[in-house]
């Protein structure tokens, strides 16, 4: 994946190379909420006090 991303081939990531690929990413999925019907949940972490929660968007910290 990192040999799509390296346009130069220095096998060296640069600022330009990561803004190309988040600007990349925000295209394919920018109707990707309007699709999909619940959001997925990767994982879960339960520590005292707290959960946190990752979704594929989005990091969740539930605190009491």
């Amino acid at each position: 994946m990192i040999a799509r991303i390296d346009t130069n081939g220095d096998r060296k990531l640069d600022e330009q190379e990561i803004d190309s690929m988040a600007k990349s990413f925000t295209e394919r999925r920018k109707d990707s909420a309007a699709s999909s019907r619940d959001p997925i949940v990767y994982g879960v972490a339960a520590l005292v006090g707290r959960i946190i929660v990752r979704t594929g968007t989005r990091l969740y910290a539930i605190a009491d």
